[in-house]
């Protein structure tokens, strides 16, 4: 399906509607409520420009690589955007891996910086790694100055501040948060060897740029690169959306990591493409869910069954009526089983839509249909946007019942692996 977009960066309208709302852990003094932060698409948009123009942003060459470890937070959704900007490539790791598994990543991506949280506890954990693939990093902030359950233009200001490598200290002021990065040195070695000459901020893009690159695993025993472009990535939002009949007026509730496709684009990027709002909690909590769902009016959610598990167990004491709000359930990443997707409805009083995705296909295949289609307990639903075949050994159609292997094709579908570990070995 065609879209007016030349990359993943002009799905962020500039409008004053809401993007982000975060979720703290405190309460507002004065209502004694959860507090909430709601950032608009405004803003997202000048943000990404300020980190777009400082370093080590304001240094990448298009196609290089930028590896970052970062929860899920707008910090993440910032350096997603800033570096895809700047027609670089994003490479997220879950920032729990450990020293030995950060460094055989950048061996393997062979980044030209490596981003992480300003006094996040893996802050030591990456410095190490990225010290033994000689490797610069840099630390970013963000805090949150004004956080309120309704945030106006005309009364909260930020001041964005960078610390260069030589410390000296710039400031711009703005609205809403506090921005900071600054290179972290002792222990990295030969730093000058990956500086890079400033690009043109003005890039001509091409829709096949390679814009996420992520790994996955196979029948090879080690995990395989898998770059996904911006046209793979539009078409299986668009997918998304239009499977979803998503809307500006919707609100997803971020509950996976945004370093897999399922929270990344799944559920994050499919809202914004849609003009709806994500809602970001600093991490999942069975028991905060249903007050941020049910106080901010979440629209759906998405999650894998053990998540969805975890909500059914803990329901007697955290679950709240929703009043109608939540339109739907998704679960997808695993097989649901057909009594849970049940109770799920029966509890929850929404349907669940059970999809079937993958990284190689930029997230969604196949998936249920919202009433009064058919949604099948222990299905995955049709293909939606994609063409889906099952096939015998010999390539040959089955039909029925019959078992065989999974064939699909669609602009969504990456095109093969890059990274140089495999690249002598079959992916399957």
């Amino acid at each position: 399906m065609s879209h007016p977009f030349n990359n993943l960066v002009e799905i962020l309208s500039d409008s004053f509607s809401p993007a982000v709302i975060l979720t703290e852990n405190t309460q507002d003094s004065s209502t004694n409520k959860p507090s909430y932060c709601k950032l608009y698409y405004s803003q997202l948009r000048t943000h990404i420009q300020h980190l777009q123009q400082q370093e080590p942003f304001s240094h990448l060459q298009p196609g290089t690589a930028v590896t970052f470890l970062l929860s899920n937070s707008y910090e993440y959704i910032t350096v997603f955007f800033a570096i895809l900007a700047q027609r670089a490539v994003a490479n997220p790791l879950n920032p729990n891996y450990t020293v030995d598994e950060i460094l055989f990543y950048l061996q393997d991506v062979q980044p030209s910086v490596v981003v992480v949280a300003k006094d996040a506890a893996n802050v030591e954990t990456v410095k190490q790694a990225a010290s033994k693939a000689n490797i610069p990093v840099y630390e970013l902030s963000m805090q949150v100055v004004a956080v309120h359950s309704k945030v106006t233009s005309t009364n909260s200001r930020f001041k964005h501040k960078l610390r260069s490598p030589n410390n000296t200290a710039a400031s711009i002021q703005h609205v809403d948060v506090v921005l900071a990065t600054h290179r972290l040195g002792s222990t990295i070695a030969s730093s000058e060897s990956h500086k890079l000459k400033l690009s043109n901020l003005r890039q001509t893009y091409s829709l096949d740029d390679v814009a996420l690159f992520l790994h996955t695993s196979g029948t090879t025993g080690r995990p395989k690169g898998v770059p996904l472009t911006h046209r793979g990535i539009l078409a299986s939002m668009r997918n998304i959306v239009d499977a979803y009949k998503l809307q500006p007026t919707d609100l997803s509730y971020l509950v996976m990591p945004l370093f897999h496709v399922h929270g990344l684009i799944g559920v994050t990027l499919s809202t914004m493409l849609s003009g709806g709002t994500v809602i970001v909690p600093p991490k999942f909590s069975p028991k905060r869910f249903w007050v941020d769902v049910v106080g901010l009016g979440a629209t759906w959610y998405s999650a894998v069954p053990t998540i969805h598990q975890m909500l059914l167990i803990t329901a007697n004491e955290t679950y709240l009526e929703h009043n109608g709000k939540l339109r739907f359930i998704r679960s997808c990443s695993s097989s649901l089983a057909p009594a849970t997707m049940l109770e799920l409805e029966q509890r929850f009083h929404a349907p669940v839509i059970e999809a079937y995705a993958m990284t190689e296909a930029s997230h969604q295949m196949t998936a249920n249909f919202l009433p009064p289609g058919i949604r099948k307990p222990g299905s995955v639903g049709k293909g939606r946007g994609v063409n889906v075949r099952i096939l015998d050994d010999n390539g040959k159609e089955l039909s029925g019942t019959a078992v065989g292997e999974v064939c699909v094709s669609g602009p969504n579908l990456f095109t093969g692996t890059i990274s140089p570990i495999i690249q002598s070995g079959s992916y399957t």
